[in-house]
């Protein structure tokens, strides 16, 4: 009975789309606050109803897309009788502001994460069983639930870059048909669009593409001539590598442009620096320029490059890549007091058992029999959102590492999966069922740090599980220094 249910790809499918629904809608308006970086991208979306010129380090697609919910939700009609929310410090009491309309497309976008996720897992290889545990791995991560609640753009970045995952690796299986390439390289290019961290998912699918146009010339041309060799690679493959070549460089080129001609389009030229403070980051001939958007887009890009490197300061609750697979430091968003001894806090930190279940994955996978070219895959796709940051000298927090924490879990059912091969329906059973518990219950005792419900300080000590967690970086280098934890250091601070 349970490898028929398991077999319902659309059962499954349902059941991960309401799931995902009840976790993110579910006290959505909670805290009727600014949180976290909701200051800031709560002022870029008001810019495009006001026409004031905004300068941000990321490109503007995820803006552009809670404006849009915004507007549905009536914002313009506030904005008009009303004047704009200014957003200007975390805690400021939304009022009478529709601000849940900034929080449903980012919460719509996350609720459809763990479908893709078991989609794109169904793809790689996995069996429908737990390619669906993939998908709940991310419904019951708190992490990915924080960031899909908020008017904040990982999830958008997120959603994009494992459609475009699941795009390709099904073009891949399918001898690569040229429109599901041709969307794929759509999804990475809108994944860019919110986020240049979106390059992982793009560069990893490259990598993967141009390695199975290497193989198959090699594995098919062994033994030939070499001016054969050419001859029969160009007949063979110049459809795969013309078609590869407009997806992965064209198409994403053009619709990384586009979107920056819509935001050029929804906000006025700035040729006095007072009249938007991005105007300030632009050079005069930009503000002066008259619709060249080719110029505008080129120094556009070129500022946010050099403000994205130039961010050198530290941050109390930044997190290094060589530290985060072990959740040392969660991220602070918000705090209220309620009453004498009970506060309603926001902080950004994961389910503690998806994390090291993940971590195990990562390691255990290296010894467990898993066919070799998925092993490549797999640990492609892990470094391309691991390797990268190691060199990125800004200051990161635990959420520029969603997409490795995603795919660790993808490896951890890989691990399960082949370690469980020989049980029977009854016994995988009897194994499924006590690790989806285990995974809820850690999702439910964080939850209230995810929701921002009110806990006594006393539960709040007991969700304290490491002295580091909720530790700023003075505090964690007190406690290093006081345990002797040398060999962290490094990786902690």
């Amino acid at each position: 009975m349970l490898g028929r249910l398991f077999e319902n790809k659309k059962i499954l499918a349902i059941a991960l789309i309401v799931l995902g629904l009840a976790t993110r809608l579910f006290f959505l308006a909670n805290p009727a606050e600014v949180v976290f970086d909701e200051v800031h991208f709560g002022k870029f979306v008001s810019s495009y109803f006001t026409g004031r010129y905004h300068f941000d380090i990321h490109p503007p697609l995820g803006k552009m897309i809670i404006a849009t919910g915004a507007w549905l939700g009536g914002y313009g009609n506030y904005v008009s009788q009303n004047g704009v929310f200014d957003f200007r410090n975390i805690g400021d009491d939304y009022g009478s502001m529709p601000y849940l309309w900034f929080r449903v497309l980012p919460a719509l976008a996350g609720a459809l994460i763990p479908l893709v996720i078991f989609l794109f897992a169904s793809e790689l290889g996995l069996s429908r069983l737990f390619s669906f545990l993939a998908g709940l791995f991310v419904v019951f991560e708190n992490s990915v639930l924080v960031e899909s609640r908020l008017v904040l753009m990982d999830a958008f970045l997120i959603l994009f870059g494992f459609l475009g995952l699941y795009l390709f690796f099904l073009a891949r299986n399918k001898g690569y048909p040229f429109l599901s390439l041709l969307l794929s390289g759509s999804m990475f290019a809108l994944s860019v669009s919110i986020k240049w961290t979106g390059l992982g998912f793009w560069g990893a699918a490259g990598l993967i593409f141009a390695w199975d146009l290497i193989y198959y010339a090699s594995k098919n041309l062994r033994g030939i001539s070499p001016s054969k060799s050419v001859q029969d690679f160009v007949v063979s493959r110049w459809k795969h590598f013309v078609f590869g070549l407009f997806s992965f460089l064209v198409i994403p080129a053009l619709v990384y442009f586009s979107v920056f001609q819509i935001h050029f389009a929804m906000l006025p030229d700035c040729p006095k620096p007072e009249e938007g403070n991005g105007c300030d980051f632009m050079s005069k001939e930009f503000r002066q320029n008259e619709l060249n958007r080719w110029r505008e887009f080129s120094e556009l890009n070129q500022k946010m490059w050099s403000y994205n490197k130039g961010i050198s300061a530290s941050h109390e609750y930044g997190s290094k890549a060589l530290g985060w697979p072990l959740m040392i430091r969660s991220v602070y968003y918000w705090v209220q007091n309620v009453s004498e001894g009970i506060n309603s806090r926001i902080y950004m930190i994961g389910n503690p058992v998806n994390w090291f279940l993940g971590l195990f994955g990562i390691f255990a996978f290296l010894f467990v029999w898993i066919p070799r070219e998925k092993k490549i895959i797999l640990g492609l796709l892990f470094l391309a959102n691991f390797l990268p940051f190691i060199l990125v000298q800004r200051v990161l927090f635990l959420y520029h590492y969603l997409f490795a924490l995603i795919i660790s879990f993808v490896v951890f059912c890989f691990v399960a999966e082949s370690l469980t091969d020989k049980l029977s329906e009854k016994k995988l059973f009897l194994m499924f069922c006590p690790l989806i518990l285990i995974i809820l219950f850690g999702f439910v005792f964080f939850a209230p740090l995810s929701y921002g419900l009110p806990l006594t300080d006393g539960q709040f000590e007991d969700r304290q599980w490491s002295g580091l967690w909720f530790s700023g970086n003075s505090q964690l280098k007190q406690i290093c220094e006081k345990q002797g934890c040398s060999v962290l250091k490094w990786i902690v601070y």
